[in-house]
């Protein structure tokens, strides 16, 4: 089978079924391996493919604990958030929660945030990985439930965020590559990075 050019570097959390199985018009179907093989994907999707501590290990493998900080996400904030990124605030802010990140002799290595944006119609969840330079260290998607664009889970297309900070651009078809079929889901997840690295730099960077 010839793969997509979006699906070539990585399958992760994903099970080929065979055309024999489970038929959608025509094609085999790529299925989450955590879902019910008789599951067929028509409508919303409900894709959970990392839990938190999954994505706090991949994010930063070296920590030794991750100490949740009680952020006090104001209107004000979100508006020197919005005002140093030009992305308008978006439902979820105030759900954002934070992790600072500690070695096994308490050194701060970063901070493990978790954020909601809306792809279309539904939120998508993710996380981001900011280290003490305020670079992005690692992006992963947790929670995905729109029928269709889950490829922005593809690893390539997640790392496109590794390195950027508050400087970067993260424009789709600028310096993030866009996604036939997933274009505002990779809008949305490239400005909620935006926001994410805008929050560490007003609010956590004088302490990491």
């Amino acid at each position: 089978m010839k793969k997509n050019k979006n699906f070539q570097a990585s399958l992760k959390g994903w099970t080929l079924v065979s055309s024999a199985v489970i038929s959608f018009s025509g094609q085999a179907m790529l299925m989450p391996h955590n879902q019910a093989l008789a599951s067929v994907f028509i409508g919303v999707q409900d894709l959970h493919l990392l839990s938190v501590n999954e994505a706090k290990k991949v994010t930063f493998p070296e920590a030794s604990s991750f100490v949740d900080i009680n952020l006090d996400i104001t209107d004000d904030l979100l508006k020197q958030v919005a005002k140093k990124t030009n992305v308008s605030k978006m439902a979820k802010d105030k759900e954002t929660k934070v992790f600072q990140v500690l070695d096994s002799k308490g050194k701060n290595l970063g901070y493990f945030f978790i954020d909601k944006v809306y792809g279309k119609h539904e939120l998508i969840t993710y996380s981001v990985g900011i280290d003490n330079n305020g670079m992005v260290k690692h992006v992963e998607i947790l929670d995905y439930k729109e029928t269709y664009g889950w490829q922005i889970d593809n690893k390539d297309w997640r790392e496109q965020f590794v390195g950027k900070n508050i400087q970067s651009k993260l424009t789709l078809d600028d310096d993030i590559k866009n996604i036939s079929g997933a274009t505002l889901s990779c809008k949305h997840i490239a400005d909620g990075v935006k926001r994410i690295l805008a929050l560490y730099e007003i609010a956590l960077r004088k302490k990491a």
